[in-house]
């Protein structure tokens, strides 16, 4: 059975203005989160993001499952942005 994201409303404002695309590179959803909460990086100036070698693209909704399944849910049941941009593989 496929478990419903719950995202917090940074998070789902992002999904809406990504999901119309076809594909996205990771960076597209960081850049996104960071666009609407550049207090997540403290004082630190927002970084310049560039896709790797090996960046791929997926559908947006792939990327947010695949950060939700890091996570348990009945520890975190609402993803984040701040755990979407502090994820790493």
């Amino acid at each position: 059975m496929e478990q419903t994201l719950q995202l917090s409303p940074t998070v789902e404002q992002t999904r809406k203005h990504l999901v119309e695309q076809t594909s996205v590179y990771a960076v597209e959803v960081v850049e996104s989160i960071l666009a609407r909460h550049s207090d997540y990086a403290g004082k630190t100036p927002r970084p310049t993001l560039t896709l790797g070698g090996d960046a791929h693209q997926r559908p947006v909704d792939e990327w947010l499952a695949e950060v939700r399944s890091l996570f348990d849910s009945s520890l975190t049941p609402e993803l984040h942005g701040k755990l979407v941009l502090t994820t790493r593989r």
